[in-house]
């Protein structure tokens, strides 16, 4: 079976003054064999962030067995070395590629890359690093207005798995939230309500909040908090960035459809 790997790289908004040797932004590889979707892995990048992490996904997501990438110590703007790993059965960690990044050069491969579908994922990461490194000085966040972006398209993505994301500045602080995939019946056919991680750019090593929003309801917890534990934050409790955010999820009109392709808001 022919296996191809596209990529698409979606570039954030960043709070000025932000550095980092990777630009902030969403990564989304889509494997097609024979022209038709196969598995779909995603990941994002933090501010002031050396690495990507996983989009937020079910457990059971095929993009888990994803090979990790991670930049070296010693790597900077202008000079950059990518380490590929597998994680093997044993836990063990297996190395697959190692790759070096310089300014105003292709990504040069110092090694053969794996033969299949694990080389062509490879090849397709290291294009959206490669981006996400040499990116140009990114577009800056506007004091308290929500910034909302679709997510990087490719084809035969289901709008149920768009990365769609939300961006809000406040004193020089980013707030985002990731959307993650909705709350559905136990049939799985309607939407009951939707949800996003919420990422504290201040705070880049923190646990995520959460927001979950339906039917002219929306909840918020903040990092280290449970909604089968503790009650969401009253609305007199949220802060300036947090509210403004709520707001915009309060008017959020966009629908999620259910598998019978019918729209559920």
């Amino acid at each position: 079976m022919f296996f191809e790997v596209q990529s698409g790289w979606e570039p954030w908004p960043i709070c000025p003054g932000s550095t980092g040797i990777l630009s902030p932004g969403a990564v989304v590889l889509a494997g097609y064999g024979d022209g038709e979707l196969k598995v779909l892995m995603r990941r994002w990048v933090g501010d002031r962030s050396q690495w990507l992490s996983r989009w937020p996904s079910e457990e059971s997501d095929p993009e888990s067995q994803m090979p990790t990438v991670f930049f070296t110590d010693g790597s900077d703007a202008r000079n950059a070395r990518l380490l590929f790993e597998q994680r093997g059965l044993e836990g063990e960690d297996h190395l697959l590629s190692t790759v070096d990044l310089r300014t105003g050069d292709a990504p040069r491969f110092l090694q053969e890359l794996p033969d299949g579908p694990e080389g062509s994922v490879i090849e397709a990461m290291t294009s959206v690093v490669a981006k996400a490194w040499s990116a140009s000085a990114s577009d800056v966040l506007p004091d308290d207005e929500v910034v909302a972006l679709p997510g990087p398209q490719l084809s035969g993505v289901h709008e149920d798995l768009a990365q769609r994301s939300w961006h809000l500045a406040h004193e020089g602080r980013a707030l985002r939230a990731l959307e993650a995939p909705p709350i559905r019946d136990v049939d799985g056919e309607v939407v009951r309500a939707r949800r996003a991680w919420l990422i504290d750019g201040g705070l880049p090593l923190s646990s995520p909040g959460l927001v979950i929003w339906g039917d002219g309801d929306v909840r918020l917890w903040r990092s280290g908090e449970q909604p089968l534990l503790d009650r969401p934050v009253l609305q007199q409790q949220l802060r300036p960035a947090e509210e403004l955010l709520m707001e915009h999820f309060d008017h959020e009109t966009v629908p999620l459809r259910g598998s019978d392709g019918d729209a559920n808001t």
